[in-house]
């Protein structure tokens, strides 16, 4: 992926602002919203709980804190619920709050869906930059491992977890 110079700005103040580059961030994406409605041949959804069993194991002393990229505000509020002010996220990202993927939705916002997407992108790189992470079968986490991979992390720890594929 060839980023253009106001997008690579944009993604390096985002990762400078929370402060997780070069420390050691649980990087956690987890799909929400539409996601549960058990779209044909797409990943079944994961629930937080999964999540928070295998966060749990990967916890210590020498953890910084979790960065969490989520479409879905119940998720993140209950991620910062159990986790406190261990967890970072980016508070200008367009959430949902049910069924609706964000991208369907209407807001205010001028340019609302360019947005959307330069937000998505900022999460993938995000997360690359996690030291371990904890995700679902998503494109997002795919692309954030690739993305992690070509940087030659000797160090990092990933765990994809999955409830299968609805049919």
């Amino acid at each position: 992926i060839k980023l253009n110079e106001r997008t690579k700005q944009y993604i390096e103040k985002g990762i400078n602002t929370l402060g997780i580059k070069n420390k050691n961030y649980i990087g956690v994406h987890i799909r929400g919203t539409d996601y549960k409605l058990k779209w044909k041949n797409h990943p079944n959804a994961l629930n937080v709980e999964q999540y928070f069993s295998e966060i749990d194991k990967l916890l210590d002393d020498e953890c910084d804190g979790l960065f969490v990229a989520t479409d879905d505000l119940g998720y993140l509020e209950r991620f910062q619920e159990r986790y406190g002010s261990h967890v970072v996220f980016y508070e200008d990202v367009h959430r949902g709050t049910d069924l609706v993927n964000v991208a369907m939705t209407n807001t205010d916002r001028e340019n609302s869906h360019y947005y959307d997407g330069l937000e998505i992108i900022r999460d993938i790189y995000t997360l690359s930059y996690c030291k371990s992470l904890v995700v679902g079968l998503s494109q997002v986490s795919v692309c954030a491992r690739i993305i992690q991979e070509s940087r030659f992390h000797k160090d990092k720890r990933c765990i994809v977890l999955s409830n299968g594929i609805y049919k």
